[in-house]
């Protein structure tokens, strides 16, 4: 376990910003989550890491998500309280952010559960190698669903066309506040939206080879109800219009990576009947024959 590392100034009874500077803020927005809060925030609990806050943000929860929220915050002074009218999980980060002070942040959802080394690992890497902008581990689903989601290695070609990062993903404050947070209107992307604007093509990412996270699988949850249910081509969509600079230099060719799962592979195929079309024709080989000579001196002048 990383040992504290820090000096009190007795006259002013604070800690030195060394101490800020190894601090996790977990937040953790909540909407009509009760049943499963305690899960998530007993997680929080048991970490080996203990420099930390947890900023619960009730996203105007009906239920007993407050009851439950303040009885951790009479228990222990690392969590933290905020409240606000029902506004989706984008906004309750980006609110809980704000009101959180750590160098470090680390959302959590409501239903999952965090295991008990992930903050020591994650912050351990990040005081390594300081050069890194974002750490991340692999995943188990439990509920609905079971199994091992063993999360690829980052790699930007294929990360710009589909997500491969968890929101339960560790960043620095400092990089954080050079984006424009979490898109309120872009519900279910806003994880994927927000890492193409925490990341670029230079930037170290680092996933930890062990399950970090328990993701509770609902068939009733925000990603999979009715109305909620959203097509790869959608997302793409999406992402790719409001990230245009990212995507730009990529739209000038066909990229098909059926190895990393996309699913173009109607709309590839009926391009590339269409261009091999085009090669097959008459015009194109008399065109082409035509050009030779211009060809020849171009190369040769």
């Amino acid at each position: 376990m990383m040992q504290k590392n820090t000096k009190i100034d007795e006259a002013q009874g604070r800690e030195s910003v060394t101490e800020c500077q190894i601090k996790v803020s977990v937040i953790v927005p909540v909407f009509n989550q009760g049943k499963f809060l305690s899960e998530a925030l007993d997680s929080v609990l048991r970490q080996t890491y203990p420099y930390w806050e947890c900023v619960i943000v009730n996203d105007g929860s009906t239920d007993n998500s407050e009851e439950i929220a303040m009885h951790y915050v009479n228990k222990d002074n690392r969590f933290k309280y905020l409240y606000q009218t029902n506004a989706g999980v984008a906004a309750a980060r980006n609110n809980g952010i704000g009101s959180s002070d750590g160098f470090y942040i680390l959302p959590l959802d409501s239903d999952n559960i965090l295991c008990p080394y992930y903050l020591e690992k994650a912050v351990g890497h990040f005081q390594s190698y300081p050069e890194t902008t974002l750490v991340y581990g692999n995943i188990v689903r439990f509920g609905d669903e079971s199994g091992l989601w063993n999360l690829p290695e980052f790699k930007w070609e294929c990360f710009i066309w589909r997500n491969c990062i968890d929101n339960c993903a560790m960043f620095k404050r400092v990089d954080f506040e050079a984006t424009d947070g979490y898109d309120v209107d872009l519900e279910n992307l806003e994880d994927w939206d927000f890492w193409l604007s925490l990341l670029n093509p230079d930037s170290v990412v680092y996933r930890i080879e062990e399950v970090m996270v328990y993701y509770r699988v609902r068939h009733d949850g925000r990603h999979t109800q009715e109305g909620n249910v959203w097509s790869f081509e959608t997302v793409a969509r999406e992402i790719s219009s409001k990230h245009k600079e990212i995507y730009a230099p990529y739209l000038q060719n066909i990229l098909y990576y059926r190895s990393e799962g996309l699913e173009f592979e109607e709309e590839y195929r009926r391009i590339k009947e269409r261009y091999d079309g085009v090669l097959a024709s008459k015009a194109y080989r008399v065109g082409k024959l035509l050009l030779r000579p211009f060809a020849w001196l171009r190369k040769h002048l």
